[in-house]
């Protein structure tokens, strides 16, 4: 099992590649692109689906599962790298995602309570910083 210190390696590693591949074919990002929830509970579903795959766990992800507590779908080491993914993604789209917030981890206000509370987040945060 790959502790948080050497998924955070390997994220900055991939991004740092993924930046050098991109400049290297001349790409740029996009930087006004258009975010809604339904785009972002979509890359929350497929980031939650490869992880589960990892672990061959068949678990139907609907918009309205926990993500998080004892009914929840992601331990504490995929909840860490669906949150890294979210900030590679936030920061494609040019924005900084925040997912430290005090109220985080609260049951009742937690944008990890579902798919959908955290695409809902995501894209606030997103439209705020534009």
């Amino acid at each position: 099992m790959q502790g948080y210190e050497g998924i955070v390696q390997e994220r900055w590693f991939h991004s740092i590649n993924t930046e050098n591949v991109l400049s290297l074919k001349g790409e740029q990002r996009e930087e006004n692109q258009t975010m809604d929830s339904a785009q972002a509970a979509k890359f929350i579903r497929e980031t939650i689906s490869e992880s589960l795959e990892q672990d061959r766990a068949d678990v139907e992800i609907t918009d309205d599962m926990p993500l998080i507590g004892s009914d929840g779908a992601l331990d504490s080491m995929k909840l860490i790298e669906l949150c890294l993914d979210l900030e590679d993604k936030a920061s494609d789209a040019g924005f900084e995602f925040d997912w430290t917030s005090d109220t985080a981890m609260s049951r009742s206000r937690s944008m990890f309570r579902s798919i959908q509370s955290l695409a809902e987040e995501f894209v606030t945060q997103y439209k705020v910083q534009q």
